[in-house]
């Protein structure tokens, strides 16, 4: 039996919203099809060109997919943001954006934008980074989410960011894979529950949970070596005890395997396969 799966998951920005849309590129998927090497090797590169280049549609016509990047965030910088908005300091728009993609793993709080911001030559208000932050979101280049456990002022000031478009974001960024990797879960995960989707940090750190489905979600980028392999499941175990959850996944970018632990079944995936599991849910 043959089936079509949906190898680029992608989002389109528009001046009010996002559509998300999901691509086919034709790949013709057997059953069993992980087992036979040149179809996986051929979803594989698929989904490298969208780690790293994001889901636009209009990529796929052009070679130079950097410059079309660069050109298009130029036309949402200046057209979105700086003649919607009739900024007065598009300098130091400019420079959220760059540090906001630099802090994609990290909660930032508004004071702490404005420092960054502040320290790299221009001085700006926590006024302003809160409008500023706004704007972004609004215009839909960037998204945020609420520490689970952190008190409501708290969630409302110490939030993740991150960018709709891996493209966009790697525009920003050198050695870019494993702000890349956790970019593209949060941005999964966004688009099947929105707002139900936040991080928790209290004493440990676990990037995703969605508390509907008693899921827990680490995005690392490798686990081979034992300190992040410790670091990564303890965390989850931990919280996974506090929250009572049930679902427990590694999100990697090639690792696989199953981690049987306190009771609890840590599975490990690599990021490919994992959005093609997303899809079928």
């Amino acid at each position: 039996m043959y089936t079509k799966q949906k190898v680029y998951i992608c989002v389109l920005y528009t001046k009010q919203y996002l559509i998300w849309i999901i691509l086919s590129q034709d790949i013709i998927l057997k059953t069993n099809w992980l087992y036979t090497p040149s179809l996986r090797n051929e979803v594989v590169r698929t989904f490298d060109a969208y780690f790293y280049n994001g889901g636009f549609p209009e990529l796929i016509a052009f070679k130079d997919k950097r410059s079309w990047l660069s050109g298009l965030y130029q036309k949402i910088f200046l057209g979105d943001l700086v003649a919607r908005y009739a900024l007065r300091n598009s300098d130091s728009m400019s420079l959220l954006v760059k540090k906001l993609a630099e802090s994609v793993m990290q909660p930032s709080s508004y004071n702490r934008l404005k420092n960054i911001v502040s320290l790299a030559g221009e001085s700006v208000g926590v006024r302003t980074v809160i409008d500023y932050v706004g704007y972004l979101e609004e215009t839909w280049l960037i998204f945020s989410i609420e520490n689970y456990v952190a008190r409501f002022a708290k969630r409302e000031s110490n939030r993740k960011y991150y960018f709709i478009d891996n493209g966009i974001l790697n525009l920003f960024i050198f050695n870019p894979e494993t702000l890349l990797l956790e970019d593209l879960v949060a941005v999964s995960l966004y688009r099947m529950v929105g707002k139900e989707l936040y991080f928790y940090n209290q004493n440990v750190e676990v990037d995703f949970y969605i508390p509907d489905q008693k899921w827990l979600v680490q995005a690392s980028y490798n686990i081979s070596d034992t300190q992040t392999f410790t670091r990564e499941v303890n965390g989850l175990l931990k919280t996974a005890k506090f929250l009572k959850a049930e679902k427990l996944q590694i999100v990697t970018r090639n690792e696989e395997r199953t981690v049987e632990q306190d009771d609890f079944t840590i599975e490990v995936i690599p990021i490919w396969k994992w959005m093609i599991m997303l899809e079928d849910k």
